[in-house]
């Protein structure tokens, strides 16, 4: 099968990815060396940064007409990973939050180490959902307080909140508690959907043994729904190629 990412910091000279489009493309050439056959790009949007989603849309067009003439991974548009933050606040309250390309999923993260998830973040979740927005989870494995009660889930689950595996994870990308919690997670039928979240080219090699270790766990009817189904309803995919 061919797989479709939906969480791919590709965008040159935007955030923490890649500074030149050579990186992207040898980063997208990699991609689809490992069976990807589509990807929605991605760039952090927070409070910390100045809004970059002028920088994002520029970047992009120019990235897919060079990913267009490689050939290989097709980009099917780009969107945000909207930490949740008072930013991501102010912008959800003025509908100014950018969801995937033709769907209302929107893509949310914690702050990662010691502040972790906001206290109120059921709530938070409940009024994006009253807005009929959909909620996705990036990295639950790698936040300490999933890591000391991956439990919590489950509620936020139950309340409509998709849940994203970095897959990294599986391979102590981020640590040996973010595997142990992807791991447990994964056991407890607890993700959505799985998403590369990579940076840069180097870590093609660490992506492709996440694949294999993604498959070793679950098998490959659940490495489809991860990788397949999943990302084909936040992206619409199964409507044919979608762009911003």
């Amino acid at each position: 099968m061919s797989y479709l990412d939906i969480h791919l910091h590709a965008l040159p000279g935007v955030d923490d990815g890649p500074e030149e489009i050579t990186e992207s493309l040898l980063l997208l050439k990699g991609m689809t060396d490992l069976g990807f056959s589509a990807a929605v790009v991605t760039f952090h949007l927070d409070a910390d940064h100045e809004d970059r989603s002028g920088i994002a849309e520029k970047s992009y067009n120019e990235l897919r007409k060079a990913a267009s003439d490689q050939g290989g991974i097709g980009l099917s548009g780009y969107t945000a990973e909207h930490r949740i933050d008072p930013l991501f606040l102010r912008n959800y309250n003025t509908g100014r939050v950018l969801c995937y390309p033709g769907t209302r999923f929107v893509l949310v993260e914690g702050t990662l180490g010691p502040a972790g998830l906001p206290p109120n973040l059921n709530e938070i979740l409940f009024r994006l959902h009253l807005k009929g927005l959909r909620p996705i989870l990036a990295h639950p494995e790698r936040y300490d307080t999933i890591q000391a009660d991956p439990g919590i889930l489950s509620a936020l689950r139950d309340g409509g909140t998709w849940m994203q595996l970095d897959l990294q994870s599986l391979v102590s990308g981020y640590g040996r508690a973010a595997e142990k919690a992807a791991k447990q997670l994964l056991e407890k039928g607890l993700y959505d959907v799985a998403a590369s979240d990579l940076h840069h080219a180097k870590d093609l090699d660490q992506l492709g043994r996440s694949l294999e270790a993604l498959a070793s766990q679950l098998g490959q009817e659940e490495v489809e729904r991860l990788l397949g189904k999943g990302p084909a309803e936040v992206a619409a995919w199964a409507s044919g190629e979608t762009t911003r």
